[in-house]
């Protein structure tokens, strides 16, 4: 851990101010809403549990989970993680294998559980096309914010880490999160689920790792898929890659980790070290890399077990904290929605070309910043793969 930031002042003192501040702004949050649950003092001596907080007439559910055994002065990164449709927390954290991955990284999450509007409907985050929720539908904006304004006053959380992991319709909405939430969400992952807002309002440049299956046929590769789902996963990469200031979007190789496992990356010129990472499963289907899949059914049993979704996301995390200080809004680069160069494509993953590659990028062909980091990445592919 820094003792200083980049202005000279003290590691103890920004974080101080960071949390003051974020608690202000927190406290403008869903005002209809409450901290039914609130975080006893003695959560960071380790936590494992459900609660719920009432927002707007409704009561959401969530699970909090704090690792035991912290030392006085230890900070831990906070991951939201947002399970797919029809998903429950408990059910998803099993599969993915992040309740033990948890344990065994000692970081805290919340997972946030899909709303399910009755009987026959399933439990979805609100989201249609374009990354925006339906004005009309539940409110899981506030629902996050409210868990939020409790769990981010806990003394043990490194604010510069907090991150979003999610699964398709979930990971949609880390999509979302990193839009309206740009100024606590230091990055996210995401699996079968990457998308442009067509309304981006970040006021800083978001780090994005992606996972996606060439025969996904929830999300399709090639986009043209359900009204939510008609942009290709390339041109959302590149639109990312372009939000962020990143000036390699027009050259593009492709990484081959193993027959079916492919990593490119966007990290040149990229604002604040703002990376956009792709890893791409040939073959592979709408489903959380790695996973248990004795507790999957369909398709989602077919997860590819060549590389780790947790792994690589914990890595990515690691090696991007949200920087210090943040931006005001008006520092905010365009929310406009960003038109990829169509230079980004193979029009089709069996079209993507192999290509010599530098030793110390990540999933990547381009000099990185910082090799050693993206080193990291590769050795835990490669790791992987064998």
């Amino acid at each position: 851990r820094p003792t200083h930031s980049h202005d000279g002042s003290s590691y103890v003192e920004v974080m101080r101010v960071r949390r003051f501040a974020l608690c202000l702004a927190l406290s403008t949050w869903s005002a209809s809403g409450y901290w039914q649950h609130a975080a006893p003092a003695d959560v960071c001596q380790g936590h494992e549990g459900f609660g719920s907080v009432r927002v707007k007439g409704i009561q959401r559910p969530y699970k909090l989970y704090i690792p035991w055994h912290l030392q006085p002065d230890e900070r831990i990164p906070l991951w939201l993680i947002l399970p797919g449709t029809g998903e429950t927390a408990a059910w998803f954290l099993r599969y993915s294998g992040l309740d033990e991955f948890a344990k065994e990284k000692r970081f805290a999450y919340i997972a946030f559980e899909p709303y399910k509007a009755g009987p026959s409907a399933p439990r979805i985050f609100n989201l249609q096309s374009g990354v925006l929720p339906d004005p009309n539908g539940i409110d899981d904006l506030a629902y996050v914010r409210e868990v939020l304004k409790g769990v981010l006053k806990l003394h043990c959380l490194d604010l510069q880490h907090v991150h979003c992991a999610g699964f398709s319709n979930g990971g949609r909405y880390c999509v979302y999160l990193a839009s309206e939430l740009s100024q606590v969400i230091a990055s996210i992952s995401v699996v079968g689920a990457l998308r442009y807002p067509s309304e981006n309002h970040a006021v800083r440049a978001m780090p994005v790792l992606a996972f996606h299956g060439t025969k996904d046929k929830v999300n399709p590769w090639m986009g043209r898929g359900e009204p939510y789902w008609t942009m290709s996963v390339l041109d959302a990469f590149a639109s990312w890659g372009r939000f962020n200031g990143c000036t390699n979007t027009s050259d593009l190789k492709w990484r081959y980790f193993g027959p079916d496992i492919r990593g490119i990356t966007l990290s040149t010129g990229c604002r604040d070290a703002a990376d956009v990472e792709l890893v791409s499963i040939v073959g592979g289907v709408h489903a959380w890399p790695g996973c248990n899949a004795e507790l999957a059914s369909g398709q989602l049993r077919s997860c590819n077990q060549e590389i780790d979704a947790n792994e690589l996301s914990w890595a990515f995390f690691s090696r991007h904290p949200l920087p210090l200080p943040i931006p005001a809004p008006a520092e905010a680069p365009t929310a406009k929605p960003v038109s990829p160069t169509p230079a980004v494509r193979p029009t089709s993953a069996a079209q993507a070309p192999r290509a010599t590659v530098h030793a110390t990028s990540a999933v990547v062909v381009e000099p990185t910043k910082r090799p050693q980091q993206d080193d990291a990445t590769v050795k835990i592919l490669q790791r992987q793969k064998e």
